[in-house]
Formats: structure tokens, sequence, C-alpha cells
């Protein structure tokens, strides 16, 4: 991968793996929610930096750790040290590549297990006919990939809900026109346990990641409508659970 000033930059907010995935409580240990944030991230900048088209990765974050990995994909890193809201880190990450000369940049979310390097291309070819490209979640609620053209052409609304149609409603108040992309691997974000369990057991950067059935059975919430349940409906309920991800394998 090239890493020239100028060029297109793909731009990955990413928060300390220790803290992410705080949605995934009910069915995943802290442990494995950063076990997985991390591979998440891992998976993603591999995917990014196979597509020849982009000029570098920056990885904006206020982590060692996450400072590390990204260093060890060969992408850069923008440290914040201050708590920001996402919306904000993303235009700081935004700024700094249009200040060293990129003529365009895309931000990419970093938990997209299910991306794939064409995906990268089909916002890389999207911008080059449109000023903005943008990818929602499978809801059409959130932004999973946003491509700006400049990259600084207007603030971002990441972070905010319903930030889809924000960002349409930014574009429009621009006058830019806007291509929507949708793949299976923009779309398909892991915030919620539902997100978990549609995917199924996941291998990602190159390992296998798998829920831990202690870790269920102490955070599933375990009350009926009508009270407290027993010892064997709390085993029928995790078995059901841990079912559920036991389907279909992400190569």
């Amino acid at each position: 991968m090239l890493s020239a000033p100028d060029g297109l930059w793909v731009v990955v907010p990413v928060k300390r793996f220790a803290s992410a995935k705080s949605r995934l409580a009910a069915v995943l240990a802290e442990v494995d929610r950063a076990a997985h944030a991390r591979a998440f991230c891992e998976h993603v900048l591999d995917e990014v930096a196979a597509c020849e088209a982009v000029a570098g990765i920056l990885v904006a974050t206020n982590c060692d750790d996450v400072e590390r990995l990204a260093a060890s994909r060969g992408a850069a890193v923008l440290r914040d040290g201050e708590e920001r809201a996402l919306g904000a880190i993303v235009d700081r990450a935004l700024a700094h590549v249009a200040a060293r000369g990129a003529r365009a940049a895309i931000v990419l979310m970093s938990d997209l297990p299910r991306l794939a390097t064409r995906d990268v291309w089909a916002l890389v070819r999207a911008l080059e006919h449109h000023p903005v490209a943008l990818a929602p979640d499978r809801s059409d609620e959130g932004t999973n990939a946003l491509g700006l053209a400049p990259p600084d052409r207007f603030a971002t609304c990441f972070g905010t809900r319903g930030s889809f149609l924000l960002h349409l409603e930014r574009a429009r108040g621009e006058a830019a026109e806007v291509a929507v992309v949708r793949a299976d691997g923009l779309a398909c974000d892991v915030d919620t346990p539902d997100d978990l369990a549609r995917l199924g057991p996941l291998r990602v950067a190159g390992r296998a990641l798998e829920v831990e059935p202690k870790a269920v059975v102490a955070r599933e919430q375990l009350v009926a409508p009508e009270g407290p349940i027993g010892v064997g409906e709390r085993v029928e309920r995790v078995a059901r659970l841990v079912a559920r991800l036991d389907g279909a394998e992400l190569a």
C-alpha cells in the first residue's frame, strides 16, 4: 500500500478495545468484547490495505494498543488526547488528511467483519463520479462509510442517531450529488447481540471468535415477564442462545 500524501485516504476511527462494544455485554464478557473489537479492526485495516486505489490509511484513536495495531498494518495514526464525540474525531481526522493534500477520503467504521476489498473499491469508484458516497447500515439509520471529495467538504454526523439521513441532508445542502453504495460487507456492522447472532460464529483476521457460555450465563437478562426464572429455564435460554451462535462461519 502506498502512503503518498495526495490521492485518496481512508480514515478509520477506533476507540479503546477494552471499552468497545458495550452493548454486547449481555452475551460477551469484557475480554471477549475486546477480542472481537480488535479482530474486526484488524480485518478492516487488512481489507482496506489490499485496495490499490488507497494512498494511505489514517487511524484516529486515543489508545496505545490501537496505535500499535495500526502501525503494524502500515497505517498512520492521529492521536486524540481528549474524549471527543465520534463526529468531532472524524472531522479532525478529515481535516488532517485534507491539510496533507488528500483529494478525497473515505471514513470507514472499524466493526465490519464482512467487509471485503471489493467493497472498498465500490466506494472508490462511486467517488470517481460523485463528490459524496454513503454506505448505510442494514436499517438505513446509521452510516458505516462516508466518502467525501474534498475530505473536508462538510462536517459529519457520525455518532448521531439517524446519521445516514443527516449526511444526505448535508450533501444536499452543499448541492452535492450523492452515490449510495449498498453491499453486505458495508451494511453488516456489529453493535447489538442480535447483530452478532445474525452473523453466527466468525472467523476474521485469521481467528475464530466464539461466545463463552459462562459469560452468557453471567450477563443474560434472566427475568421472565412473570418474575425470576428457575435454573432449568436458565439452562434452556443459554442453550438456545448458544445454538443461535452456532451457524455459518465467516471466511
